[in-house]
């Protein structure tokens, strides 16, 4: 066993590492079994679909979670200047609405203190999703 796979999965939500980098760990085969001819018609092994099925569900029940908590204290942490937020199911990537202009901005183009902030919302927004539903 790995000592990677002993690291529970908020303590990756809480490090600011995305789900899909566990995920995507779990998904590669092991070396014993990398020789292995690919299935017929050329299709992914079946355990990495029910992987990525399995990251499309937690991310589409928790991006409405996080845009929730994300949106209760931004404005607070950006003295007003945004004042709601979104979370993108797919790939939770967060987007901000600007207050003055209401265009919406994608959080990883923001200056680095407001994205800074974004961020730390979005991870203390999962860890306390995942204390409250006893997650792992």
């Amino acid at each position: 066993m790995h000592a990677i796979t002993s690291i529970p999965l908020w303590a990756w939500i809480a490090a600011g590492i995305v789900l899909v980098l566990p995920l995507a760990w779990l998904a590669r085969k092991p070396a014993s079994r990398a020789r292995q001819p690919a299935a017929a018609g050329g299709s992914p092994p079946r355990g990495a679909s029910l992987l990525e099925q399995a990251q499309e569900r937690v991310h589409r029940d928790v991006a409405p979670v996080l845009a929730g908590a994300v949106r209760a204290r931004l404005a607070d942490v950006t003295a007003g200047r945004y004042d709601e937020a979104a979370v993108d199911p797919a790939t939770l990537a967060v987007t901000v609405r600007e207050r003055g202009t209401g265009r919406w901005r994608q959080a990883q183009r923001l200056s680095q203190g407001t994205r800074e902030q974004v961020y730390l919302l979005l991870r203390a927004a999962m860890a306390q999703h995942l204390v409250t539903t006893q997650e792992t």
